[in-house]
């Protein structure tokens, strides 16, 4: 299990919660308002083009039953 809060201010690695696969941003904007108003916790924004994503190299594809982004 991971959780990628995709909340990082500075760097180029997200941080895994709770396993230990980092994620690998490449142009990010990082420390962006969150979406709650007034929460302090920031979020990670990509301009939608294909050179700006996150992803991990060290994910591996198996069956999944629940999947949970939020």
């Amino acid at each position: 299990m991971h959780l990628w809060r995709l909340g990082d201010t500075a760097g180029t690695v997200g941080a895994d919660l709770i396993g230990a696969r980092p994620l690998t941003y490449a142009s990010p904007q990082l420390g962006q308002p969150g979406a709650v108003i007034g929460d302090p916790d920031t979020s990670v924004s990509f301009t939608g083009r294909a050179s700006s994503h996150a992803g991990s190299a060290l994910l591996r594809p198996a069956p999944v039953t629940d999947f949970s982004i939020s």
